[in-house]
């Protein structure tokens, strides 16, 4: 081969836009589900499909031989799936369907199920667009092809990148007009056929990259919730309960697409909004980052022994009574005997339908009424599981807990803002002394538990000697003295300094709680409340990272009985993770640093749900479409058929010459002698048993017989099905 014919070759292949579009297609596919590997994804698809498309023209000139070519090559197709699945499933902890219809955020890359869905997609875009394009030209199908990698993206409400979407834009409507102008077996002339395709080709490129090019309204919100157009109920529960409720690692990913969901899980009546936790982690890895716990931690036992948050704070004012120097020594400068109890409150779930082996619990939770017939158990960390499997579907829950509006008690408040934990443990262990010297057993015993949990807290002060955090710690709590004072600092920080809630955020290889904070300062509630844990630590304060919901959106039923109406519903948008610290006197305390977590406008929809809804309706109305030019010419014309049988023989022959001359598109004004005429010169169709009777019956004046009807039903049937026949070829 000469090199000007290796040239051309290459032209040909290089400005083949069936083949183009294929590639774009499977490489706006893959860019979901392994974006680092674009390029490779972009080379790989463009020589394997230039080889099916090489393998298809072959079949297309030798069809005994391609048939069986075909069919070789779809077997090593499934064979070369299978095989990366099973090698896939060796490793990987989940099997490939529900890894495949799983949000990629949310899971770790597995190699080789991502080369089965490469292996897949390539022979398929290879398939589809070759043969209508190439073989059978069909707007309707290659549009439908077109919609694809939407639904992809769009199956958990991610925007597919800008240059994808022009890209495949421009390569789709200029197959519009080379198809439509250029048709495989159609001889007829196409007038300016080759300057209507150059004009319209330059000017959908250039419209294509000045609107790459020009500068877009950078628009900064708060906070934006994604709806997810499709409710598959079922399969939610299923993701949920498999991928993130039992596991013991939490990242940000799933985040991004569990609050995208719309789905209801439970209602609530309770008095106040709260934060609701099932699961609390304690380790972070910053290479991973991901937080991690051992089960062991958790010391699950059947009974659960609450700790009243005003117990502490009321000990150390006894203390301060029976010993004179106590106050002074721990600088606690406020000491007042009229401390309030905490308010106990009553949280009433009803779930709806949901499968959960976690039961959603507030902060400081004291009992929970469920069920003997569930096998429930009480962490340590004051989370509720059930042992064997699941909570009841469909069944309510009393939780009895106390609220925190205890710590905003002015006498209180003077407390717990003059004490740090390193100084509380001191504190704790002196005030269990003191008690015991009075005999005071039962206060003492309470004592000795907080001591234990004071220490055991210390658990969670590992911040990973990260220097930077570390100097930003020091910088935003400079000057204050208490642990909680220093944990309000930090949880106005991110409110202060420009950082955005961002749920379209995809977030690097590499990019951990350190460039959250120092660099993209972009991300969902993992990256803040990771973010404050890690600060808290690095200021001597324990800190750990829980999971759970936020419980703040009202509920948008009403019942009858206004005592009965839900106050709250919570859907899987409301997932949320937030930091819990120890607070000294008061023990584990939630903290909210998420920017803007609760001014959030769900009326509010990001332009890509507004792309991929109008393409879901425009995929809609084109299947309707499709489905009434398909079908609606037989529907019209057994309706035909059935009017004609009941009608009297004269009407039959006047209504039989009114559809011939409606099917083959002649006007009012055609007479039967002249549509007869017209019919046999021009596509060889004799009509004269139409024409004869019909003016035997209208001029002639002479009624019908039910055997002429029968011979012209018969006849216009015939007639009918060869018309359509001709329609087709």
């Amino acid at each position: 081969m000469t090199v000007k014919k290796f040239s051309d070759k290459i032209i040909s292949v290089l400005s083949d836009s069936s083949l183009i579009y294929a590639v774009f297609l499977n490489t706006a596919v893959m860019y979901y589900y392994r974006a680092i590997l674009t390029p490779l994804w972009f080379i790989s698809s463009f020589l394997i499909t230039a080889l099916i498309f090489r393998i298809f023209d072959f079949i297309a000139r030798h069809k005994v031989i391609g048939f069986f070519t075909y069919t070789a090559l779809f077997i090593a197709g499934m064979y070369l799936i299978g095989f990366a699945i099973r090698k896939g499933s060796e490793t990987y902890p989940i099997g490939f369907l529900l890894w495949f219809i799983t949000t990629q955020d949310a899971l770790e890359y597995s190699q080789w199920y991502t080369i089965a869905v490469f292996i897949f997609f390539t022979g398929f875009f290879a398939s589809v667009v070759y043969y209508f394009t190439k073989v059978q030209y069909r707007i309707s199908m290659t549009f439908l092809v077109f919609m694809i990698p939407f639904v992809i993206y769009g199956k958990e409400s991610k925007q597919m990148p800008a240059v994808f979407i022009i890209l495949l834009s421009v390569i789709f409507v200029l197959n519009v007009i080379k198809f439509n102008n250029i048709r495989n077996g159609d001889n007829s002339i196409k007038v300016g056929k080759d300057s209507i395709f150059q004009s319209v080709a330059v000017y959908v490129l250039v419209f294509g990259i000045i609107s790459s090019l020009l500068p877009k309204p950078n628009i900064t919100a708060d906070r934006t919730y994604l709806e997810s157009l499709i409710n598959m109920d079922a399969f939610t529960d299923m993701l949920i309960s498999k991928i993130n409720i039992f596991n013991n690692q939490a990242e940000s990913g799933k985040f991004s697409s569990l609050q995208t969901n719309d789905k209801i899980l439970y209602y609530a009546k309770a008095d106040e909004p709260l934060r609701l936790k099932t699961q609390v982690f304690t380790d972070y890895n910053y290479s991973e980052d991901k937080w991690s716990f051992d089960y062991d931690e958790y010391n699950f036992n059947e009974k659960y022994y609450p700790k009243n948050p005003s117990e502490i704070v009321k000990l150390i004012v006894l203390c301060s009574k029976l010993d004179k120097d106590f106050a002074k020594k721990y600088n606690i400068n406020s000491i007042s005997s009229d401390i309030p109890d905490s308010e106990k409150k009553i949280l009433k779930l009803y779930s709806m339908g949901y499968n959960s082996g976690l039961l959603p619990v507030p902060e400081w939770i004291i009992s929970a009424d469920i069920p003997d017939t569930v096998k429930a158990e009480f962490s340590n960390f004051g989370t509720v599981r059930e042992k064997d499997g699941n909570f009841p579907k469909n069944s309510s829950y009393n939780i009895t807990y106390y609220s925190d509006s205890f710590i905003y008690n002015a006498d209180v408040y003077g407390i717990i803002t003059s004490l740090s934990y390193e100084d509380a443990k001191n504190m704790y262990s002196e005030m269990y002394r003191i008690l015991s010297d009075n005999n005071m057993n039962d206060e003492s015993y309470v004592m000795a538990d907080a001591v234990s949990e004071i220490y055991s807290a210390s658990d969670n002060l590992d911040y990973g000697e990260n220097q930077k955090i570390y100097n930003l710690a020091v910088q935003i709590t400079d000057g204050l003295d208490s642990d909680y004072e220093k944990a309000l600092a930090i949880e106005k920080y991110f409110l202060a300094n420009d950082y955005i809630y961002d749920l379209t955020y995809k977030k690097s290889d590499g990019e951990n709680a350190e460039t959250f904070l120092f660099e993209t300062k972009r991300g969902v509630c993992y990256e803040y409340a990771t973010a404050m844990v890690l600060l808290a630590r690095a200021c001597g304060i324990p800190a750990r990272y829980a999971e759970g919901y936020n419980m703040n959106q009202p509920a948008e039923i009403s019942s009858k009985s206004s005592a009965d109406s839900p106050d709250y519903e919570i859907r899987i948008r409301d997932a949320h993770g937030f930091p819990e610290l120890y607070i000294p006197a008061v023990g584990w305390t939630s903290f909210e640093p998420t920017v803007s977590d609760n001014i959030i406008d769900y009326q509010k929809a990001d332009i890509s749900k507004g792309i991929y809804t109008s393409g879901i309706i425009l995929a809609v109305c084109l299947i309707a479409g499709i489905f009434l030019f398909k079908f609606y010419p037989a529907i019209v014309n057994i309706l035909f058929m059935l009017r004609i049988k009941r009608a009297d023989p004269d009407k039959t022959i006047a209504l039989v010459f009114l559809r011939v001359r409606q099917i083959f598109g002649f006007g009012k004004d055609v007479t039967a002698k002249e549509l007869c005429q017209t019919l046999n010169d021009e596509k060889q169709i004799d009509i004269s048993l139409i024409r004869n009777l019909f003016e035997k019956s209208s001029y002639g004046k002479i009624r019908l017989t039910e055997n002429d009807k029968k011979e012209v039903i018969d006849f216009y049937s015939e007639l009918y099905r060869k018309f359509r026949k001709s329609q087709k070829k």
